[in-house]
């Protein structure tokens, strides 16, 4: 009753995508117009964790709230904000799952399995809603990964 078990483990881990902070164009010749810098402290924009804010989590600092560290560019103007300076939510998952084998011939027998997907049910943020200054949605999160998954299955070998 003790032996045949087999567990497996897999951990996945990364960082987030980098991300440009842009804003909406005043000028004309410009395919992308970034903000200026008034913080150069804190090039990212990122709050120390993100807040909840209504059904979605706010991970840049917005605008008009204090701290703020960057102004729309002129018109004239390509923005002193570098590209690339911010970065998406990181992921880590870990996936579980433990079988069991139950032989009846040599080549045949059943094999009981179960496996939990995120099993230690760690919130998975997604992409930015925006990084646009002047949307509505930016520094948003609107989504994350799905939670943990669990399923029980049983495979017959022969």
């Amino acid at each position: 009753m003790i032996g045949g078990f087999q567990v497996n483990g897999l951990l996945s881990a990364s960082n987030g995508l980098p991300q440009t902070i842009t804003q909406n164009l005043s000028n004309l010749i410009l395919a992308n117009q970034r903000p200026d810098v008034i913080d150069p402290s804190n090039l990212s924009g990122r709050v120390p964790e993100p807040v909840a804010e209504g059904s979605s989590r706010q991970w840049l600092i917005r605008p008009g709230q204090t701290g703020f560290p960057f102004v729309r560019s002129g018109p004239t103007s390509v923005g002193t904000l570098g590209r690339n300076t911010t970065r998406e939510p990181g992921f880590w998952n870990t996936n579980l799952s433990i079988f069991r084998s139950f032989a009846f011939a040599e080549s045949t027998g059943i094999q009981l399995r179960f496996e939990a997907f995120n099993a230690l049910n760690h919130v998975n943020y997604r992409e930015l809603a925006s990084t646009n200054i002047d949307n509505v949605n930016y520094g948003l999160i609107t989504a994350a990964a799905p939670a943990r998954q669990i399923q029980i299955g049983t495979r017959l070998y022969f």
